[in-house]
C-alpha cells in the first residue's frame, strides 16, 4: 500500500467552503443555523477553543451566541444559560 500525503489546510478549506454552500441552501429555505457557546470560568485553552469556534462560524455564515460565567457558576446558572440559548428565538 502507498502512503497518500493529505494537506490538511487544504482538507479544512474545502470542507469549509462546503459547509458555507450548505449553509446558504439552508439560508434559502430560511433555516439559520447557529451556534450557541457557553464558557464556564477562562481557561486559555477553552477560550482559545471557543474563539476558535466562533471565527469559523463567522466565515461560514452561521450566526453565533457565546454566554460567559464565572467559574464560580452553578449548576443553576449554567442551566440558566442553556435554556436562554433553547429559548432565544435568533438561535
Amino acid at each position: 500500500m502507498n502512503a497518500q500525503i493529505l494537506d490538511g489546510k487544504l482538507v479544512a478549506a474545502r470542507v469549509k467552503e462546503q459547509v458555507k454552500r450548505d449553509v446558504e441552501k439552508l439560508k434559502s429555505l430560511d433555516i439559520r443555523p447557529g451556534l450557541g457557546t457557553i464558557l464556564v470560568g477562562s481557561d486559555p485553552g477553552s477560550v482559545s477553543y471557543v474563539q476558535g469556534k466562533h471565527k469559523d462560524c463567522a466565515e461560514a455564515g452561521i450566526a453565533s451566541f457565546q454566554i460567559d460565567l464565572p467559574e464560580t457558576a452553578s449548576f443553576h446558572d449554567i442551566a440558566a444559560a442553556v435554556r436562554d440559548l433553547n429559548e432565544a428565538k435568533e438561535c
